[in-house]
């Protein structure tokens, strides 16, 4: 296949994040782990930011969430002034410049942390990075912890993939105490207003959580809690409530009631995380009803972009409607009008594109195996879209994931066609070639598919030759904006291969004719190259093919070879039928030249039925390796070279061990 040449554009995260430490380390020896012999703290900060920077990115931005680094004396205390200011210093480098990564506020994490009674400190676990995955949009977690010493400071720390639990690097550092730096170690705050009173309330709340084993327990549990507001004071201890309640299916109305009429009242719920995790917590009975549904529009209408895919997430889980798909697009088109009359967001209301794409992003877009709602989604809405640079990425890599998954036929080639139409509708340039190629790349029959013949089900042949019908004006358009050399020709050579024309750039059938009627030797092995590459579509020069190899002038014996070798290939792709071309196989069974016996023999062997009787009279000469050869190519050709049974019982006889194994290997192939 021509796949070999395509360059995958899309980073991972081990291979991101690995890049940037490894760039940053003291020797080679220390891959995955971070160490700086400088111990000045402003250029330790800025330089493990510059070299995060200069990694490249995925095409959205990295989600990545920093702990506040925890002392390995004090692990787990209030006392952390150095830790979270180390933490606070690396966030603010990573904010400078382009918004290439998306920093997770540590307060949000803190709120959903407290929500769901989970304690961290130091270095994350894997269990622990797994179970943030699942209740936070990050991708990574950075976590670790530091020891003062008398001069200086050492700091360890781990990076962990969220989805997988792996860890995928640890680095170390080492940091002078400088007097600025010693202030944090002195003279700790304690400021705690209010800390008694809300203490208070919890000691109680939790008391009563242990207990509730009755209806009149549950009674007493929330009266008490929906005295506490759910405020930024003393609201925290509502989560405690809801864990308890979702752990434990437990279903007040009353309670339910208390939280909705709270989030109802919050003027900006991206301020912290009070109002999405009551969604979540509404949504965990399995269903959302029409008072929930409306409360979450309302949350969305006044949420920061980057907030309203996890709201919709909370509440449009197609697992929430397994009987009722029809709800769950009566309520998108809800969300959808709000985003076209601007009325969602804040600070100001958020664009259609960015509407679009916080809707997929809650379908889990890249994962999700289940197409029917992102199918509903982009069947109705792609054309409200303005293709610009981020959405193009989007819009690429949804199409793509939705075909590779897609197992119902009907709807597979309706993503095709999508994806057609989308390619055609861009401007020609780099991206749109690295994307149509890096496409078609999928098509490729690789030796695990060949082990996995499912996988081969996801990308039918027919449908890559449909594609390339449909897009082959643009495979040509980008032909000439390829970046690289050897790329360019490979993807010329996909295009020959596939008989998509492009003048100028892949030569046509006609153009190798003329080619191979030249003077200039090397224009007429480049033909047959070409040729070559162009399997059954080289039929048309099958004339021209034939009046090269009966010239009885050839320049020199390389170029003969190079010519005869490449012209067998021809002759088999095109399975050539003509008496002339079937006679000039045979005789170069036994060429001296290289590769041409070989060649000859794979070209009869492909042309199949028509090419049988000259291959019995094969077995009957006098040449050794002829007869070998004809047979070998007999027992390729199998049952429909059934008549050659008799000559090669008959060259049973023959002395040749070589021969006499491979005829009777053809027999059994041949099925006598």
């Amino acid at each position: 296949m021509f796949v070999k040449y395509f360059f995958n554009k899309k980073s991972i995260l081990p291979v991101l994040i690995f890049l940037f430490f490894y760039s940053c380390s003291s020797t080679p020896e220390q891959k995955g782990t971070y160490s700086s012999d400088d111990d000045n703290y402003t250029i330790i900060i800025e330089n493990a930011s510059k070299k995060l920077k200069e990694v490249p990115q995925e095409s959205r931005p990295l989600r990545l969430a920093v702990l506040g680094f925890v002392s390995t004396s004090k692990e787990g205390t209030d006392e952390n002034e150095f830790g979270n200011y180390y933490s606070e210093s690396l966030i603010s480098a990573l904010k400078k410049g382009e918004e290439k990564y998306k920093l997770f506020e540590r307060s949000r994490l803190n709120v959903i942390l407290e929500e769901n009674s989970l304690n961290l400190s130091g270095l994350i676990d894997q269990d622990q990075a797994k179970k943030i995955g699942e209740l936070a949009p990050i991708d990574a977690l950075l976590s670790g912890t530091y020891t003062k010493l008398k001069d200086h400071i050492d700091i360890n720390s781990r990076l962990v993939d969220v989805v997988t639990g792996e860890i995928l690097l640890t680095f170390s550092g080492r940091i002078n105490v400088t007097p600025d730096i010693e202030r944090l170690f002195e003279g700790r705050r304690d400021d705690m207003a209010g800390f008694d009173v809300c203490a208070g309330k919890k000691k109680k709340i939790d008391e009563l959580l242990s207990d509730l084993s009755s209806e009149e327990k549950i009674n007493n549990l929330v009266a008490e809690a929906v005295m506490i507001p759910y405020d930024k004071v003393c609201g925290k201890i509502h989560f405690s409530v809801m864990y308890a309640f979702k752990k434990y299916k437990i279903n007040d109305q009353k309670y339910k009631k208390f939280l909705m009429d709270s989030v109802s009242e919050i003027e900006f719920p991206s301020q912290d995380g009070r109002a999405n995790a009551v969604l979540k917590f509404l949504a965990s009975e399995g269903k959302v009803d029409e008072s929930e549904w409306a409360l979450g529009l309302e949350v969305i209408k006044k949420s920061e972009k980057r907030d309203i895919s996890s709201s919709l997430s909370a509440l449009l889980k197609q697992e929430y409607y397994p009987e009722d798909l029809v709800l769950m697009k009566k309520r998108i088109d809800q969300y959808f009008i709000l985003i076209k009359t601007g009325k969602a967001g804040l600070p100001v209301p958020v664009g259609f594109n960015d509407g679009f794409s916080e809707m997929i992003d809650s379908q889990n877009y890249i994962y999700n195996n289940d197409n029917r709602i992102l199918i509903y989604c982009y069947s109705k809405y792609h054309k409200d879209l303005d293709l610009d640079e981020m959405t193009v990425k989007k819009v690429n890599t949804l199409l793509t994931r939705m075909y590779l998954r897609e197992e119902e036929q009907k709807a597979k080639q309706k993503i095709l066609g999508w994806i057609c139409d989308f390619y055609n509708k861009r401007k020609p340039d780099k991206e749109l070639g690295d994307d149509m190629f890096d496409f078609v790349r999928q098509f490729e029959v690789t030796s695990y598919k060949e082990k996995n013949p499912e996988e081969l089900l996801k990308t039918p042949k027919n449908h890559l030759k449909s594609f390339i019908e449909k897009c082959q004006g643009q495979f040509c358009k980008t032909l000439p904006m390829t970046e690289f050399k050897n790329q360019k020709e490979d993807r010329i050579d996909f295009c020959l291969e596939n008989n998509v024309n492009c003048p100028g750039f892949a030569p046509t059938a006609n153009e190798c004719i003329k080619m191979l009627d030249s003077d200039n030797w090397n224009e007429r092995i480049r033909a047959m190259e070409v040729l070559v590459k162009m399997g059954e579509g080289a039929k048309k020069a099958e004339s021209a093919v034939l009046k090269v190899l009966k010239a009885k002038k050839l320049r020199n014996e390389t170029q003969a070879s190079i010519v005869y070798k490449n012209a067998m290939i021809v002759l088999g792709n095109i399975r050539t039928s003509d008496p002339k071309a079937l006679s000039i196989l045979m005789d170069s069974l036994g060429s001296l030249y290289s590769y041409v016996p070989q060649n000859a023999m794979e070209a009869l062997a492909k042309i199949g039925k028509p090419a049988v009787p000259y291959l019995i009279k094969g077995l009957s000469s006098k040449f050794g390796s002829v007869q070998f050869k004809s047979a070998k190519a007999l027992g390729m050709i199998g049952p429909p070279a059934k008549s050659a049974g008799p000559a090669l019982k008959k060259l049973l006889q023959s002395d040749n061990s070589a021969v006499h194994q491979v005829v009777k290997e053809a027999l059994e192939e041949i099925g006598q």
